[in-house]
Order: structure tokens, then C-alpha cells, then sequence
């Protein structure tokens, strides 16, 4: 009886000499890091937002950290294939995943094949945010918000074009709709450009898209914005106004690019690369970049972009709910 007790009172000892194994392991990893390549994984194809911001960034934190910062391009599923490389890969801090508003969205539509955003992947910096936009041909008579509404009201309907079903752009505007109980057909296209060709070229009447992809038609007068997803207008923008400013705050949706680690990674690698990408966002060169795609930097730290990430969960699941879209 007594040597089991022994045992007993013996294992706190143990779990705490092993907790102290780890964490020493942990503070040491974090005094060498990093010794070797960091690899970014990013979960759409080369030349979209996700891939120009993750590069820019992983330049300048490459320059910064004096180790090669080697981005990579796994498409599919939405990003679904490369969170799950990510994840499967040692949460050391040297296998990173860069995604976008894709990630809370597939979560409330359920289709993010189990990923918990906040468990099974956490944020390292909601870097880059965009708000999304509604926007006509120039020819088109309807030149605001409440314009649109009546409009479609009145037509009983409208059709709007997307770079795809399920992109924020999707969801923000059937939020808008049915909202308003708007009659709304959704065409969905493979990618921005072809949605942006359908309305420039007065196949559709609306567009709904992430800002970066209609940026400079709208500056050139081949667009007409008619409000951005903000509480605010944008710089970028700045003679569209937002949807709240014409009475419509439920219109505030914003698209992001991220950067997040598989859980487990040592907590001291987690703030320096939090802080090195908060470094990366008030480089000249990358704001400068930034602000002419339509991209606003988001500079926080790790609790504070936690906090965003869970608030960004709760808007879409809501957002995705009211949409009708997803699983059933």
C-alpha cells in the first residue's frame, strides 16, 4: 500500500518534470528560431490576393529574419489542402498556412472538412483587409444603395455576378438580399474577371467582388461603385460610399488574407512572427502595395487577432445562416 502511494504522490512530480522538458525545449527552439527555411503555404493559385500578399510579406520577413521564406502554392477546396499540409506538419513555426475569409466561411457552410479555426489552426495576423463592393455598369440608372433596393423592388428581382458561389462576395451580397427580401439570382462565375467582363459588358446587372479585383475599373469609369462593405468609405475608394453611410450598416463585410500555424507552435515563435508580420505591414514599400490593391493592414497582437478571428467566425456563421448557403 505504501508503494503505491508513493507512486501516486510521485506522478504530479513527474507530469511537472515533463512539462519542464517541454517547456525548456520550447524556450530553446525559440532562442534558435529560425535556423532554417520558413515555408508558406498558401492556399490559392499564384497571382491572386492571398499569393501577392503572403509574397510581399515573406520578402520582407525573410530580409528581416535572415532565412528564406519559400512560398508555395496549394490550391483546392477553398484552402482546404493546404490547412490540412499545415496541420499535418511539425507545429515548429517553419510550416505556415496563408488563407483568406474563405476559412470562416467554409467553417459556418460546413465544408471545412473538421478545421476549427481557433483549435486545430490559430492566427498569427489577420494581415490585409478589403471590404467588398457592390458595383453596375456606368450606363446603369441606379447610382446608390437605397437606389438598388427600390430597384430591385420594383423589378421584382435582380441578378448579380460573383467570382464564385461561396466567396464572400456571395454571401455579403444574399445577406444584403434577403435582408431587404430582394428576389435575387446569383450567376456565379470562375473568377473575378469573368464577373467583372459580365457587367462591364451589360450581361448582368451587378457585381458583387472583393475591392482589389475592381479597383482600377472603377477608377477608370468602367465601373460604378455603388457602396463598399465599411462602416467607413475606403482610401482606396474614397468617392464610393460605404454602406452604412447610406443607412445600410448591415452591409459590412470585409475580405482578409491571414496568416495562421497549426496549434502546439511554442509560444515565443508565435510572437516573433506575429511581430515580424506586424513589421512587414508598416514596411513603406508593402503599405504603398497594399493601399493600391484596396487593402487596408491590420496591425495587432496575437490576443487581439484571436479576438478578431472568433468575431470573424460568429459574422460569417450568421452571415452564411441568413444567405441560405451551405450544408443542409
Amino acid at each position: 500500500m505504501g508503494k503505491m502511494n508513493m507512486g501516486i504522490q510521485a506522478l504530479p512530480r513527474m507530469a511537472l518534470g515533463i512539462f519542464a522538458l517541454c517547456s525548456a525545449s520550447h524556450a530553446t527552439q525559440a532562442q534558435t528560431y529560425p535556423d532554417k527555411p520558413i515555408k508558406l503555404i498558401i492556399g490559392f493559385a499564384p497571382g491572386g490576393i492571398a499569393d501577392s500578399i503572403g509574397r510581399i510579406a515573406g520578402q520582407i520577413i525573410s530580409e528581416s529574419l535572415k532565412q528564406p521564406v519559400i512560398a508555395e502554392n496549394r490550391a483546392g477546396a477553398s484552402s482546404i489542402i493546404a490547412a490540412r499540409a499545415v496541420i499535418a506538419a511539425p507545429a515548429d513555426g517553419y510550416t505556415l498556412l496563408v488563407s483568406t475569409t474563405a476559412m470562416p466561411i467554409n467553417e459556418a457552410a460546413g465544408t471545412a472538412q473538421g478545421i476549427a479555426l481557433g483549435k486545430d489552426l490559430i492566427a498569427l495576423s489577420i494581415s490585409a483587409v478589403t471590404p467588398e463592393l457592390l458595383a453596375v455598369a456606368p450606363n446603369s440608372p441606379v447610382k446608390s444603395l437605397k437606389e438598388l433596393i427600390a430597384s430591385a423592388k420594383q423589378k421584382n428581382g435582380i441578378a448579380y455576378a460573383t467570382a464564385g458561389a461561396g466567396t464572400a462576395s456571395h454571401i455579403a451580397a444574399e445577406y444584403l438580399f434577403k435582408t431587404h427580401g430582394i428576389n435575387a439570382s446569383h450567376v456565379p462565375h470562375k473568377g473575378g474577371a469573368p464577373a467583372l467582363n459580365a457587367v462591364t459588358g451589360g450581361h448582368i446587372e451587378l457585381l458583387s467582388i472583393s475591392m482589389p479585383s475592381a479597383t482600377a475599373h472603377v477608377r477608370a469609369g468602367t465601373l460604378r461603385g455603388i457602396a463598399v462593405g465599411a462602416p467607413q468609405r475606403s482610401p482606396a475608394l474614397p468617392d464610393v460610399p460605404s454602406g452604412a453611410e447610406q443607412g445600410m450598416p448591415e452591409y459590412d463585410f470585409t475580405s482578409w488574407v491571414g496568416f495562421f500555424a497549426a496549434p502546439g507552435i511554442p509560444a515565443p515563435v508565435a510572437a516573433l512572427l506575429n511581430s515580424e508580420i506586424n513589421k512587414a505591414l508598416q514596411n513603406p514599400d508593402m503599405r504603398a502595395r497594399m493601399t493600391k490593391m484596396g487593402f487596408n493592414a491590420n496591425i495587432a497582437d496575437l490576443p487581439a487577432t484571436a479576438k478578431m478571428l472568433d468575431a470573424e467566425v460568429a459574422k460569417w456563421t450568421k452571415a452564411v445562416k441568413v444567405a441560405g448557403f451551405g450544408q443542409k
